[in-house]
């Protein structure tokens, strides 16, 4: 008996996938796949910060891009290239009221007669025009399809120390409920969007200003980004306002004396309050803590004894008191 073998040799490879396609600059998200790769390789799409199978591009024309399959016991590579189509979004760009040559004579010229890549010509009638382009981003398998809208609440935001913040958002969608995506996270900290709320959470004792910028995704279209900017500061203490506000204003009638039977002495004689009743702080409750309330209303320090605290020191008091009457 004769034993037959077939030997089937496999070759590695690369496959870029479909051209993408950006309306209105939106972001696209390019996904390569390896063909038969070897134990030990890595997918490489060139100008990616990072290795990986995908990569999200924001290109502001139309642009070819390139992937690598590398083995890494060889070196061997294997490249594979594909397409992001970028259009204004509007077909009308003559902004006539019709759908005519004067729009497309706009890209006419860059794209007829072009080689009919099949994943370039969904209209099938063998090359690449712009009927293909508006096909892409108007005439789609879901040509009804509306863009989403994403609103921040701020773009700017402040935390303290260890502290998360919160910001705002509110995403709609005339046709499913959008997602809310990470295009650039934040470098010192993460978000997670929580109940229109996107929380950041700084890393641990960072202080400074990090940034992130988010967008809201149909499954079709993009938003354009928003960024927000965080910043992470070093909370104030009773220590740093006695010395620079209650030490100088406050000193002959609460300190070398006790009127009213307030003394700003000691963190716990400020906090107990006088004969008042009402306590000297309440942490995050400026409006319930005497200490703010009086100097807020120009009542402290008395004119004939003292200047009045200026706007910026009131407001520091103020942000001490939210931010938890740190000691």
């Amino acid at each position: 008996m004769i034993a037959l073998f077939t030997l089937v040799f496999f070759q590695a490879g690369i496959d870029a996938g479909p051209a993408g396609f950006s309306c209105g600059q939106s972001i696209t998200t390019l996904s390569a796949a390896p063909i038969d790769p070897p134990a030990n390789h890595r997918v490489q799409w060139v100008g990616a910060p990072e290795p990986g199978i995908f990569y999200t591009v924001n290109p502001t024309e139309s642009t070819e891009y390139r992937v690598q399959l590398i083995d890494l016991d060889s070196d061997a590579v294997y490249e594979d290239t594909t397409w992001v189509l970028v259009h204004p979004g509007n077909p009308d760009i003559s902004s006539d009221g019709d759908l005519n040559g004067d729009d497309w004579a706009v890209f006419y010229a860059n794209w007829q007669n072009e080689t009919a890549a099949a994943d370039l010509d969904p209209n099938n009638d063998g090359r690449v025009d712009i009927l293909d382009w508006f096909y892409f981003c108007n005439f789609d398998a879901r040509p009804e399809n509306t863009p989403p809208n994403l609103s921040i609440g701020q773009t700017s935001a402040e935390t303290i120390r260890n502290v998360s913040a919160s910001i705002s958002f509110q995403m709609t969608d005339a046709e499913q409920i959008p997602t809310l995506t990470t295009v650039d996270p934040p470098a010192n900290g993460s978000i997670i969007p929580i109940n229109n709320q996107i929380r950041y959470f700084p890393n641990q004792d960072f202080v400074g200003i990090d940034r992130f910028a988010v967008a809201a995704d149909d499954g079709y279209l993009t938003t354009e980004p928003i960024s927000v900017e965080v910043s992470v500061i070093i909370p104030e203490t009773w220590a740093d306002l006695k010395a620079d506000i209650f030490d100088v204003h406050c000193e002959s009638c609460h300190m070398a004396a006790t009127e009213g039977g307030f003394s700003l002495n000691t963190y716990e004689l400020a906090q107990a309050g006088g004969n008042s009743g009402r306590p000297g702080f309440v942490s995050g409750e400026p409006e319930q803590s005497s200490i703010y309330t009086r100097v807020a209303a120009d009542q402290m320090p008395p004119p004939d004894a003292a200047a009045p605290l200026s706007e910026a020191q009131k407001e520091r008091i103020r942000l001490w008191i939210i931010r938890g009457v740190l000691e």
